[in-house]
């Protein structure tokens, strides 16, 4: 028996419905794919920020950190310069409260000049050795 025209309409539209529902896919998917970049670039400037701020953030606290460091070696170097200037003020004082006692209880004045010269040259002596472990402490620094 001959195909009735509902059955070969039927075959036509299915074998010429499969590539247009193919074709009509693809061209979604290219849609969506369009959309997809246009959306990542219209999003370019707000990374860029992003990117700027993230920069920012990481130079903020290298400096930071560099501020740390500094304050660490200036805090260290101070510290170290007025312990030797206490010790040199402190022998210093002892020498001259020598001097003045032995003026006191009436010692020889050559006693109490040699324990002045004394005081004032160590106390020299003291100030040279830290002027030079200062500088030592600077150059490790």
């Amino acid at each position: 028996p001959p195909p009735s025209s509902d059955s070969a309409d039927a075959a036509t539209a299915t074998a010429s419905g499969r590539p247009q529902q193919q074709l009509g896919q693809g061209l979604s998917d290219l849609h969506q794919t369009r959309d997809d970049v246009v959306a990542e670039v219209m999003k370019a400037p707000k990374r860029r920020t992003d990117n700027v701020i993230t920069h920012l953030n990481d130079a903020v606290h290298l400096l930071l950190m560099h501020a740390t460091v500094a304050e660490d070696v200036r805090s260290s170097y101070s510290r170290s310069a007025w312990e030797a200037r206490t010790r040199e003020v402190a022998a210093l004082t002892a020498g001259l409260g020598v001097t003045a006692a032995g003026a006191y209880l009436g010692l020889p004045p050559e006693v109490s000049g040699g324990v002045l010269a004394s005081a004032v040259l160590g106390t020299g002596g003291m100030r040279w050795y830290h002027d030079v472990g200062l500088r030592e402490r600077e150059d490790r620094l």
